[in-house]
């Protein structure tokens, strides 16, 4: 595989491949948390979590809760009159992260939560008797400082008054449900990235930085003279052709030290052999010179014989050492 190619698979296994994963896993999740989610609120009614509309969580959150307030208030109107029975009513909607607010005319007589009590802004915006005109899936976004949604029922008290029952939800906020399952995705994701990190590290590793590390220990030997190894990498890519060319490199350098080595040894048998040669004439010069002067040739002719032999002598050494010029 070539290092192009290489390059675009590893591109492709840190950004396409997490992101599949993480959509596929995030999906999984997705829809394991919705499944507890309705199980465990009671709900009757999908919930999309990755629909970014929180306002359908928490209205799903409290339908049923919508549902039992409105029959009641339809058959007796009178039980939100009674603290307790608000409380244990508010107690349910705390439950499902939302509370309850009763009005009988323009006057609160009931809240929930003391913090929205005392928030005139929020108070001023709430509708007025007949509004909703008691539809079920009916509910309005007050838009402030903080976001609130608001399910507005009427009803009439037993004295004739007008009343009305809100069930109200701060969405500013996301359920811990969807914390705890934006976590999940969060350190899921981390994993994802780091999985792939690795696998693609020990990847990169095992098809580059392997055969590169191979390559840096035989430029290491071949510097310290060792050419007796062989490197063998198995690999198609650059670095492979790479290593291919280091190898018949070091096989060059192999021959032609070998060859080197054939011809210091010839040229060490060539110049014993020339030793050999010049020392026979040296000696015999030496001899006859010696002869001389001990007195050997003590006539005329042995003396003229001896000059003559040195003579030769000589002129041999002049071809060896001409010959030895010539090599």
């Amino acid at each position: 595989m070539k290092l192009k190619t290489r390059l675009a698979v590893a591109f492709l296994t840190i950004t396409i491949v997490p992101m599949m994963l993480f959509y596929l896993m995030a999906m999984v999740l997705g829809n394991y948390q919705a499944k507890s989610f309705i199980k465990e609120y009671g709900l009757t009614e999908p919930v999309d979590f990755f629909s970014g509309n929180s306002m359908q969580i928490f209205n799903r959150l409290t339908k049923r809760s919508q549902e039992d307030i409105r029959r009641t208030l339809d058959k007796n109107p009178g039980k939100y009159s009674d603290p307790d029975y608000l409380d244990s009513i508010n107690a349910e909607l705390k439950s499902h992260y939302a509370f309850l607010m009763v009005l009988k005319g323009d006057v609160i007589i009931y809240c929930g939560d003391d913090n929205i009590k005392e928030d005139e802004a929020l108070c001023a915006q709430l509708p007025h008797f007949g509004a909703m005109k008691g539809d079920l899936e009916g509910g309005i976004y007050l838009d402030g400082e903080s976001q609130h949604l608001i399910k507005q029922m009427d009803f009439t008290f037993p004295d004739g008054e007008a009343g009305t029952a809100f069930i109200i939800s701060n969405v500013d906020d996301l359920v811990p449900e969807v914390k705890s399952m934006l976590r999940e995705m969060l350190i899921l994701g981390a994993m994802i990235l780091m999985i792939a990190g690795i696998a693609l590290t020990l990847w990169v590793y095992r098809s580059i930085l392997s055969p590169l590390n191979k390559l840096q220990e035989a430029t290491k030997k071949i510097r310290d003279g060792n050419l007796d190894f062989t490197l063998d990498v198995d690999a198609d890519d650059e670095i492979g052709q790479l290593c291919q060319d280091f190898e018949e490199m070091r096989i060059r350098l192999r021959e032609n030290a070998d060859e080197k080595i054939q011809d210091d040894k010839e040229n060490k048998e060539l110049i014993s052999n020339i030793s050999h040669d010049l020392k026979t004439p040296i000696t015999a010069i030496k001899g006859y010179v010696e002869g001389i002067m001990d007195g050997v040739a003590f006539s005329p002719e042995r003396l003229d014989k001896y000059i003559r032999t040195i003579y030769n002598k000589a002129n041999d050494m002049d071809r060896l050492i001409d010959e030895l010029t010539f090599y």
